[in-house]
């Protein structure tokens, strides 16, 4: 607001501008990404790559994270944030799965999942 007097800004104001620019200064500084983590490893039934098969990771039953592997059974999942979490891998017909349990981070490489019959 403006003196009706001078024509200046109001102190009072012109304090306004600065708190607010002060606020979404800090608010941007302070906005940080929080690091993520990987898990891979290869699929395999009978000790042959698995190609087509779904890969994901859940924390609390939550399935957030998927990926498919390669033609050679490989799959990284990407992104994933620190905890406890559970990788599955599921052939494409739902016969074979395979299951296990990490806990980021670190990274995890070498995280072979063997698929076995599914009851």
């Amino acid at each position: 607001m403006r003196s009706p007097t001078t024509g200046r800004p109001r102190p009072s104001a012109i304090a306004s501008v600065l708190v607010a620019i002060g606020v979404v200064a800090s608010a941007c500084k302070n906005d940080v990404a929080a690091p993520t983590y990987s898990v891979s490893g290869v699929v395999t039934l009978r000790r042959s790559p698995v190609q087509g098969a779904s890969v994901w990771a859940d924390a609390d039953g939550f399935r957030s994270y998927t990926t498919v592997p390669s033609a050679d059974g490989a799959y990284t999942i990407s992104g994933l944030p620190s905890g406890t979490m559970t990788v599955h891998a599921r052939d494409r017909f739902g016969d074979y799965a395979a299951t296990a349990a990490v806990t980021v981070p670190p990274s995890v490489a070498g995280l072979d999942l063997v698929l076995v019959i599914d009851d």
